[in-house]
């Protein structure tokens, strides 16, 4: 296509994120359910009130730790 540079490589990362550290667009996996961060407010104990692209919400506690996916761009 015309007009299109080179695109950066995308690819995902596999990592153990808490509340300090979940980010908006990571895929999260709780159970055998995978669900897609929207939104992320921190809580003044600490924790995260974490909504999911799906409208459900889940609130997490300091000492929480789940399993996520992060997509990342690979720049050089």
């Amino acid at each position: 296509m015309r007009g299109m540079g080179p695109q950066p490589l995308r690819y995902a990362r596999a990592l153990i994120v808490g509340p300090a550290t979940v980010e908006r667009g990571d895929l999260v996996r709780i159970g055998a359910q995978q669900w897609i961060v929207h939104r992320v407010s921190r809580t003044p104990t600490g924790g995260a009130a974490v909504t999911f692209a799906s409208g459900d919400m889940l609130v997490i506690g300091p000492d929480t730790r789940l399993a996520a996916l992060r997509m990342m761009a690979d720049t050089w």
